[in-house]
């Protein structure tokens, strides 16, 4: 029983020790040596008083939140607004919530091949709170 209790075979740590080739390491050569070497093949250009412009940076636009378009159908699309401000303009129409005008007659029109003309419901807003309405994109 001993000799079933006492298996020899690799450790874990036999797996992981160094090799000898791995120990040996290459001393490197100093890099001003290799220059020495070979001085005359490299062709060094001096540029003397050469004007540089200073970098200009990105004019930073700022738009006023409060002036945003409010009906759909007029409203820049976001993704046409500058990358940096686009969360802000999100987040504005969302805290403006959905345009929903109350218009005195919403106009008629008529869908597809129906004859009896149909027109928009007030009544709808309620009912739908997400609901958007714009008056600028009315077909006639």
């Amino acid at each position: 029983m001993e000799a079933q209790g006492k298996k020899r075979g690799k450790t874990l740590f036999s797996f992981f020790k160094p090799s000898a080739s791995a120990t040996a390491t290459p001393t490197p050569t100093p890099i001003n040596e290799v220059i020495a070497e070979n001085p005359s093949n490299v062709d060094v250009e001096i540029v003397e008083n050469q004007c540089v412009e200073p970098i200009s940076k990105v004019q930073r636009v700022e738009i006023d939140l409060n002036t945003l378009e409010r009906d759909p159908g007029i409203r820049i699309p976001i993704w046409q607004h500058p990358v940096n401000l686009r969360d802000d303009i999100r987040r504005a129409y969302i805290k403006m919530g959905p345009y929903q005008p109350k218009l005195a007659e919403y106009p008629r029109t008529i869908y597809g091949s129906q004859t009896q003309p149909r027109r928009f419901q007030y009544s709808w807003f309620e009912k739908f709170r997400w609901l958007e309405y714009s008056p600028s994109i009315v077909e006639e």
